[in-house]
């Protein structure tokens, strides 16, 4: 999966609109405050955008379920 900085931007934005639409109370912020940070780490520099989700995944047990429902919420948009 290689996709853009904007394009995971977007996906991002898009992710939240759908959880806001259809998620449960209070499932936005808590995916909002584990997705947004991610676009602050693209500012920082070139990352390959699929290693960045699985390390950030990797690296934050807590919320390895919802990174990996959002990688598998692009693969389905693509």
């Amino acid at each position: 999966m290689k996709i853009s900085k904007d394009k995971l931007t977007e996906y991002i934005n898009l992710y939240l609109n759908d959880v806001h639409d259809y998620g449960e109370d209070g499932e936005y912020e808590l995916i909002e405050s584990i997705l947004k940070p991610i676009i602050s780490t693209l500012e920082e520099g070139e990352h390959d955008m699929h290693n960045m989700l699985k390390e950030t995944a990797g690296n934050s047990p807590q919320h390895k379920q919802t990174i990996l429902e959002f990688i598998d919420y692009i693969n389905e948009i693509q």
